[in-house]
């Protein structure tokens, strides 16, 4: 059930922030309804999701990347769908964050970079799908790139980002430090994972797992 599990959290998570970042646009009070709307969508499309991944558990087969039986093909599709669904609304609400969300400067840094990086993490889920289902018609793992790359590690990286910098700006917050000082943690964390993000892309391509870096240090000597 580990799968499950971890989907569930890392679903959880995700639908609390996009709630809370919903709650802060700025709409007029018929807007309002449109986006209680997306939020409950976003509920039963992620519901949805790890309901079936469940589902593919209980059932002792593989979640995704699957389609050796005609249900197992249905699943794989919905899945599909249910994440496309998410996917859009967060392109949605991406965009309105840049025109709707009235936040402290160190705030409104953290939460735009948060949902940019959702974005890359969903954008970089549509590759990973794809390269699953090419693995699969070779015959090979579908989860591993080259010797040992992991098509994940990229995907999970940029994921939580939507988490962690909103976290900073409230910790900065808590702490009393002046609006400018945040400002340069928010961006230093920024940075940071963009440069974590950019070598788990570089890892992965490589055929590398996550930590064998020594390829990579040794290419600088």
């Amino acid at each position: 059930m580990r799968k499950p599990i971890l989907f569930s959290i890392s679903g959880g998570l995700t639908l609390w922030s996009l709630g809370r970042l919903i709650s802060w646009l700025e709409a007029p009070v018929n807007g309002r309804m449109f986006y209680a709307t997306i939020d409950r969508l976003l509920a039963v499309a992620m519901f949805a999701e790890i309901s079936l991944i469940t589902i593919q558990t209980y059932r002792g087969v593989r979640s995704h990347f699957n389609v050796a039986s005609t249900i197992d093909s249905r699943i794989e599709y919905a899945m599909t769908g249910l994440i496309t669904v998410v996917v859009l609304i967060v392109i949605f609400l991406t965009i309105q964050c840049f025109y709707s969300l009235k936040l402290p400067k160190d705030w409104l840094l953290a939460t735009r970079s948060g949902m940019i990086f959702l974005l890359l993490s969903c954008a970089i889920g549509f590759v990973i799908s794809w390269w699953g289902h090419h693995q699969i018609n070779q015959g090979a793992a579908p989860e591993i790139v080259g010797n040992a790359g992991v098509a994940k590690f990229p995907h999970g990286v940029a994921l939580h980002a939507i988490q962690l910098l909103p976290l900073l700006a409230w910790i900065n917050g808590r702490l009393r430090f002046c609006e400018k000082r945040s400002m340069i943690l928010v961006s230093l964390a920024i940075a940071l994972t963009t440069l974590m993000l950019l070598y788990s892309i570089v890892q992965t391509l490589a055929g590398h797992s996550r930590w064998d870096a020594g390829w990579l240090l040794n290419s600088f000597n």
